[in-house]
């Protein structure tokens, strides 16, 4: 019985250790490209930035291009939140402040949107 539980700790270990080594160079690429970035070899970029890190994380599963897209779909939908004129703020950093309501609005809120194809309603997720 000890021996079966050995072997299974082991093989445990050792799986963990070979998955260990297969990400490490998918950590070690983001900090190089991160670093970059922050060296000034690269120019700072938020959405690589991001991207690279989240991609790192999820073992290089991420497509760049659609991670892109969904970005855009997002950027769009937050700029029609702004023009809908449903954001009221009086100050002096009115766009400043619209564009972060916005976020916080797709972010938490079930907001309906006239397209050309219809009302789309985003949900946020729990």
């Amino acid at each position: 019985m000890k021996f079966r539980l050995l072997s299974l700790l082991l093989a445990i270990a050792f799986s963990c250790l070979i998955k260990a080594q297969t990400i490490e160079p998918l950590y070690t690429n983001a900090y190089s490209v991160l670093d970059s970035m922050l060296i000034g070899t690269q120019p700072l970029n938020f959405q690589k930035a991001v991207f690279t890190t989240e991609n790192a994380y999820l073992e290089n599963r991420l497509n760049e291009e659609v991670f892109s897209d969904v970005i855009h779909d997002y950027t769009s939908f937050c700029r029609g939140l702004i023009a809908s004129g449903g954001i009221i703020y009086p100050e002096k950093d009115t766009l400043r402040a619209a564009a972060q309501c916005a976020v916080f609005m797709f972010m938490t809120d079930s907001v309906p949107m006239a397209t050309k194809e219809g009302t789309v309603i985003h949900y946020t997720t729990p």
